[in-house]
């Protein structure tokens, strides 16, 4: 092609984690945007070994649709690029969340952008970790049940129960 084009050109550091990067601890929830085309987002948290983390990533206005690529302390991929619309925008519903494994022990950054990186988008991210059970969870034995509420838009509750490779589990939730 000939003319004349403009471009915008970030350079960030991902290991050591760069300065630009947010601390995101498990069970937060950050609210951020992608700006403009082209624009990402870095986030970093530690983690242990064999830990199951549980993510997600919901758009919350903006023309674009957010994707996540988590990246080890070894520097690999460990989870991505995975593009969500959280089943509110256009297109095949992509769920906005997801579960992955901590390989190793060590800092793992997130790095958000804009599907394509060509257009903007707000979005809300949550952390948590699901193996080991975090010490704010609360426990569901068979037969019981918990009574509670979730509020304001985005807090997370966390149950759990005990169970083994092949047992048969039913569950109904239901609501005001």
């Amino acid at each position: 092609a000939t003319g004349v084009f403009q471009y915008d050109l970030r350079l960030d550091r991902l290991f050591p984690v760069s300065p630009a990067s947010f601390a995101l601890g498990i069970g937060d929830m950050y609210a951020d945007s992608i700006s403009y085309p082209g624009q990402y987002n870095l986030y970093h948290f530690s983690g242990f070994q064999s830990q199951v983390m549980w993510m997600d990533i919901i758009p919350r206005g903006g023309s674009g649709v957010p994707c996540v690529t988590v990246y080890g302390p070894d520097r690999s991929v460990v989870f991505g690029p995975y593009c969500t619309n959280g089943g509110f925008a256009g297109g095949p519903y992509t769920p906005a969340y997801f579960t992955f494994s901590l390989p190793v022990t060590g800092t793992y950054v997130i790095s958000i952008n804009a599907q394509g990186n060509a257009a903007t988008v707000q979005y809300q991210l949550r952390l948590q970790r699901i193996i080991p059970v975090v010490p704010t969870a609360r426990p569901i034995p068979y037969g019981g049940s918990v009574q509670a509420q979730v509020g304001p838009l985005g807090k997370m509750d966390m149950l759990y129960f005990d169970a083994v490779k092949g047992d048969s589990v039913s569950a109904s939730f239901g609501f005001d």
